[in-house]
């Protein structure tokens, strides 16, 4: 958004007094600040200052940021300093366009009048070419109060979750009102495309379920007007791996309430070593969630999400004749916080608190892992994301990433973190050492030689612990460790990344070993 300041009627005092003056008057007097250097200006006596014009603040509150002046001398340009101490306050909170400043004056036995022009929004302009309804887009404006002051925090927020909603471009100004004190908003909605998404590709798969794998995602942005939008991922590696997702979402409401629905389908089958067990299996979920922006500004957003999910999971083993059948239902809470900063850089923080019930369908099943790993019934889990991005000079950058779990009991490997892989070590395969509870890290220095063309180096390294109340023999943890070389880069609509990692800890036990590994993704957006 543009900021347009509102008018103010700057004013400066005088500055030659004659001590002997009971009364001086400046309104008769050139009130431009002075030139002349801070040693060599007159000083003003002043006994009380009086901040006046002040309707969201008590005249108190003011007059006690700059009650100090009180009682001694001061020069014309210490006088502005100390005035520019009220709209620092202002500022901080919100109120931006207004401004504090020194009138033209008689000064009276040392009294200094401060005036506040607190400005006002007279006018919301609304310029709509954009699929949103009209009335949808005025809705979303109509709390901003007309002819009362501009709290920008509360203006920030409506224009940016008018940004946030699918299919529309919107642009914000501030313009000087039809009067002096006055501003108006002007605000242009255009279409964004109706239908957009990416295609993609990638070697993320694993030696069982197919290395390469294809997909794409696609969204249907603001259809009917109302800001909602559908979604549709595909994936597949060939004939083992096939993962459709379908979603829909509609805000509720104008003040950052979303709704949304969706639906999984995975179907897979292994192969490799695994091949002659002829062992199938799929997953079946449907999730309801509501998400609200509880923060919202260019520099600092905090999103919440309460969610629910039922989900069924089956696993066969056709050469045994053996079926496991499973459902959970799991919900969640979820806070993410994401932050630019004054040192140039970007953090990002979700924390997730999850809870469930596992239920086991078949009597042998809930056998089995009552003897075991009694996975079935209550469970809650808490995850952690902390991203750091700094940039340290125009062309460098370093990046820090922590992600960690921990769990109340054992976990269904749905549930369970994997370290190894693309996401997480990359000197290891796509789902090695899994556990109930561990954590992980990535530390990456890159070098942005030009947009196409950007190497790095990083270290990755993670711990988990397989079950958090062991029923095995043996060791019951697992800790990977890795380093290596990437690079990335994009041009028009294409982006691709690539990493050769080797590893530190061992070679991979979740299938073939490979020194050094190779990971590597295009995608194309449309």
């Amino acid at each position: 958004m543009k900021a347009v300041r509102a008018h103010t009627l700057a004013a400066v005092l005088w500055g030659l007094l004659a001590p002997a003056l009971a009364q001086t008057p400046l309104d008769q007097v050139d009130t431009r600040a002075s030139l002349m250097p801070p040693s060599l200006e007159k000083k003003i006596p002043v006994r009380q200052i009086h901040v006046t014009g002040a309707t969201l603040f008590p005249a108190a509150t003011l007059e006690a940021l700059v009650s100090p002046l009180n009682g001694s001398e001061h020069t014309l340009t210490e006088l502005n300093r100390a005035v520019e101490r009220i709209n620092a306050f202002y500022g901080a909170n919100g109120w931006t366009l207004a401004r504090a400043y020194l009138p033209p004056q008689a000064i009276q036995n040392g009294e200094l009048e401060v005036r506040v022009a607190e400005g006002a929004l007279s006018e919301i302009r609304i310029d709509n070419q954009s699929r949103l309804r009209t009335d949808v887009l005025e809705a979303r404006l109509a709390h901003i109060q007309r002819n009362a002051p501009i709290n920008m925090y509360q203006l920030d927020r409506a224009v940016l979750l008018l940004s946030d909603l699918p299919g529309i471009e919107s642009q914000a100004e501030l313009a000087p009102g039809s009067a002096t004190g006055l501003t108006e908003l002007h605000l242009n909605a255009q279409n964004s495309p109706l239908l957009t998404g990416r295609l993609e590709s990638d070697n993320h798969g694993s030696q069982y379920l197919g290395r390469v794998r294809y997909g794409g995602k696609f969204a249907l942005n603001n259809p009917f007007g109302y800001g909602e939008q559908f979604g549709l991922h595909l994936l597949s590696s060939q004939s083992a791996l096939f993962f459709g997702h379908l979603s829909a979402q509609m805000p509720l409401g104008i003040d950052g309430l979303t709704l949304g629905a969706s639906i999984i389908r995975t179907q897979y089958r292994l192969g490799s070593d695994f091949a002659q067990l002829d062992a199938t299996g799929s997953v079946k979920a449907a999730t309801v969630r509501a998400s609200y922006a509880l923060v919202r500004s260019p520099e600092l957003n905090l999103v919440g999400q309460i969610s629910a999910e039922s989900r069924a999971l089956q696993d066969k083993v056709n050469a045994t004749q053996t079926t496991i059948d499973k459902h959970a239902q799991h919900w969640s809470l979820d806070l993410t916080l994401s932050q630019l900063d004054r040192l140039d850089g970007s953090n990002l923080l979700a924390l997730q608190l999850g809870t469930g019930n596992l239920r086991l369908d078949s009597d042998v099943s809930r056998a089995i892992d009552a003897a075991s790993a009694q996975t079935a019934g209550r469970y809650s889990t808490l995850g952690l994301e902390l991203q750091r991005t700094q940039r340290l000079t125009p062309q460098w950058e370093a990046y820090l990433r922590l992600h960690g779990q921990l769990a109340s009991q054992n976990l269904d490997s749905y549930d369970k973190l994997a370290i190894g892989g693309p996401g997480g070590v990359r000197a290891y395969p796509s789902g090695e050492a899994t556990g109930d509870q561990g954590w992980l890290s990535q530390v990456e220095l890159r070098y942005a030689i030009t947009p196409m063309f950007i190497p790095s180096v990083f270290w990755d390294t993670g711990s988990v612990r397989i079950s958090k109340s062991p029923f095995l023999s043996g060791a019951n943890h697992r800790r990977l460790e890795g380093a290596g070389l990437g690079l990335r880069g994009s041009y028009k609509a294409v982006d691709w990344q690539a990493w050769l990692a080797w590893p530190r800890t061992g070679p991979a036990q979740s299938e073939h070993d490979k020194s050094p590994r190779a990971w590597i993704q295009g995608r194309w957006a449309f």
